[in-house]
């Protein structure tokens, strides 16, 4: 009879993906005798599989959810410090640019209050 720290060290290693000719030389128990506690305790393997699955996946969440946040923030931080500098410090290109595209964004806007929220009678 194997110990139950046995059993558990096989548990251990089967939900880490390793095989049963690994555990086996590993553990020091026959490999029939894997597939046997294998299919005794299946359903406590797939439970914990499971669990480490949705305990994985919700880390990366969390991971995903934090870098999200931390790059909204910095982007919050450098458009803020954009519109703190003041003009003077900007090329006369990077104005002109800005300025024409301004003036087609305005053009755009016109257009739509002519057409939706004033609309001409025919």
């Amino acid at each position: 009879m194997h110990s139950t720290n046995t059993r558990n060290e096989f548990l251990k290693l089967r939900l880490q993906g390793l095989s049963f000719n690994r555990i086996a030389a590993q553990i020091g128990v026959s490999k029939p005798t894997l597939i046997a506690w294998s299919r005794k305790c299946h359903a406590k393997v797939q439970s914990q599989e499971t669990t480490a699955n949705f305990t994985r996946d919700q880390a990366l969440k969390l991971s995903y959810e934090q870098e999200l946040a931390h790059l909204d923030i910095r982007i919050k931080a450098i458009k803020q410090e954009l519109l703190s500098r003041t003009l003077h410090r900007t090329s006369s290109e990077d104005l002109e640019s800005f300025l024409t595209h301004l003036e087609h964004r305005l053009q755009d806007l016109e257009v739509v209050k002519k057409t939706t929220l004033c609309p001409s009678s025919a």
